[in-house]
């Protein structure tokens, strides 16, 4: 079997085992803001309900494009992580709870602020999306390319 040697004594460690369970909780947590952001957008987003002018559709539709490529990613970082391979990268396991329990956050801060929601998004998508996918991405490449052991 090609991953039996891709271990390490931390992963059967009890604490570790919490916190790639504990992973999840923000990943999935990000994933429903983004939907709740996505299906009630003509409320968060009070241009998105005028349809009058050229600037508002415009607001309206990166708005749509931000979120949509952010549900993206976080979709495709949730497929890679639950297939296992990245479950003894620690800095992996790590990197998404800080950057996903961040976006839950700032996604949160949005919900409660009268703050339009346009202002943060693209560096939310940078900072909270598309770095844990990097990650994700890096452990694999580490795990087939280099096929290093933790």
């Amino acid at each position: 079997m090609m991953f039996r040697h891709h271990g390490s004594s931390l992963a059967y460690s009890p604490n570790f085992q919490r916190l790639y369970t504990a992973r999840f909780v923000p990943l999935f947590l990000h994933v429903v803001l983004l939907i709740i952001i996505l299906v009630f957008r003509n409320d968060l987003i009070p241009s998105c309900g005028d349809s009058s002018s050229n600037s508002s559709r415009d607001k309206c539709v990166w708005s749509d494009a931000w979120t949509g490529t952010s549900l993206g990613l976080v979709a495709i970082e949730m497929i890679l992580s639950l297939s296992g391979l990245s479950i003894f990268r620690s800095y992996a396991v790590f990197f998404s709870i800080v950057f996903h329990s961040a976006a839950s956050v700032l996604l949160s801060a949005y919900f409660m602020s009268d703050m339009s929601i346009n202002t943060g998004l693209p560096y939310l998508l940078f900072f909270c999306t598309f770095l844990p996918l990097i990650v994700e991405i890096i452990s694999w490449i580490e795990l087939f390319a280099f096929n290093k052991k933790v």
